[in-house]
């Protein structure tokens, strides 16, 4: 029984260690304080134009004139030149640097779009502007922390009616566009992703941007538009893959059974009628035991993150709300195998 529990202890600690791909070094740019931005300059004017662009996330510029909400209506906070854009720019020309050290996994053409599936990968157009012509297609491949990045080397713009799609799990928490030059999205469009440009962004008129617009050096403009920050936590949140819904299902299955047979348990005991049952053998559930369980798996799993942390590598927030959520139904389903050996 002790090798028994050895095993579950240890398919415990597997489970609770997030996927990681040690041989993958590419990352996503760490966007520091800029990341709760829908749209943020660190050198240009910022201007909306029309009541009806509605803006979810944080918005700001740190050098140029601000005017903006009004008009529009903003679910966010404003900053214009204080000490977040100082430090959302400092971070912004990082990541923008960091991006341009990324190596190119494959070269694209001048004109994306007309139904192009692609899968993760460093895309690249490095000699100059590039356009969005229709429908571009990003297939994740059933990997929710599937990484897409595209390196522009000029100006980029969509044409109308132009849109980014996400199929098999991709998440739009981790697709990045490096724009070396302006960034303008046209009417009807609906572009996903965070933008990082060296350049103006320029939103026309019933466009919409799902992610991020930021710029390094340049004016904004949005004009009647619908714009949303994405809708992730920095290292992004996603749905649970088929897998995973599979094991928090059986995990929640076990803890079922198990309070099916405490309950079993202790009417059996009742219906004994026994005046010297051990107080212990009315409950198997022993707090200060499960407690101690707990605190040991999530000391684990801290453990892991910590180290990820130390070596550069990204931990998605899931993966942290998963270990949180695991451990605690995982203590609970080690407690009682204890407790069945107990007896």
């Amino acid at each position: 029984m002790k090798k028994h529990l050895l095993n579950v202890l240890t398919a415990t600690i597997l489970f609770l260690m997030p996927n990681v791909n040690f041989g993958n070094s590419i990352l996503p740019p760490n966007l520091g304080a800029a990341s709760s931005f829908a749209y943020f300059t660190a050198d240009g004017a910022f201007a909306v134009t029309g009541a009806l662009t509605i803006v979810t996330g944080d918005v700001g510029n740190d050098v140029g004139a601000f005017s903006a909400f009004p008009p529009g209506t903003l679910i966010g906070n404003k900053h214009h030149a204080d000490f977040v854009t100082a430090q959302a720019k400092i971070d912004l020309l990082a990541a923008f640097g960091y991006m341009s050290t990324i190596a190119c996994g494959q070269e694209i053409g001048t004109a994306l779009g007309g139904g192009t599936i692609l899968t993760p990968n460093v895309y690249c157009h490095l000699g100059g502007a590039a356009t969005l012509n229709g429908d571009l297609i990003l297939d994740g491949q059933n990997d929710p922390d599937a990484l897409f990045i595209f390196r522009i080397g000029g100006a980029f713009a969509t044409d109308f009616n132009s849109h980014i799609l996400l199929t098999n799990s991709a998440s739009l928490c981790n697709v990045y566009w490096q724009i070396n030059g302006e960034f303008d999205l046209h009417g009807t469009s609906v572009f996903m992703g965070t933008v990082i440009a060296n350049g103006g962004i320029h939103i026309t008129e019933t466009a919409t941007l799902l992610g991020r617009g930021l710029s390094v050096a340049g004016a904004i403009d949005l004009t009647n538009n619908t714009v949303t920050v994405a809708p992730c936590l920095p290292g992004g949140c996603t749905i649970p893959t088929l897998s995973e819904w599979g094991l928090i299902i059986l995990a929640l299955m076990m803890l079922a059974a198990g309070m099916v047979y405490i309950r079993r348990r202790q009417y059996s005991f009742a219906m004994a009628g026994s005046t010297d049952v051990p107080q212990e053998k009315q409950s198997q559930f022993n707090r200060r035991s499960y407690f101690i369980i707990l605190a040991v798996l999530l000391g684990i799993a801290m453990l892991v993150f910590a180290v990820e942390i130390i070596f550069s590598i990204a931990v998605p927030v899931r993966d942290i709300a998963g270990a949180l959520v695991s451990s605690v139904i995982l203590a609970y389903i080690i407690h009682l195998l204890n407790a069945f050996r107990k007896e």
